[in-house]
């Protein structure tokens, strides 16, 4: 474990965002695979290559949800999915 945070006072409001926030790691691996690291291959750059690649399997690995954060957003991450489904079912 790198590290913790901790929380009081959620709810069925603030949980999902909270608990998956982690899954924003992801967005910001992706770019820095398509800005960085694949045009630093393409310009045969393979020390900077080697270090970017470093840098996006760290992003990439780290925006996976432990367990006890799917937990505890699953109930907030239904709700939300459920409100949104019906505002789409209700405009379409």
């Amino acid at each position: 474990m790198l590290g913790s945070v901790g929380f009081t006072n959620l709810n069925i409001w603030n949980a999902a965002p909270v608990a998956f926030a982690p899954l924003l790691m992801l967005g910001l691996g992706w770019l820095l695979y398509e800005h960085w690291m694949l045009p630093t291959f393409l310009m045969s750059n393979y020390l900077i290559w080697v270090a970017s690649g470093y840098v996006v399997a760290c992003s990439l690995f780290s925006c996976i949800p432990s367990t006890t954060d799917i937990k505890v957003g699953a109930v907030s991450g239904l709700m939300y999915g459920s409100v949104g489904f019906g505002l789409w079912h209700f405009v379409h």
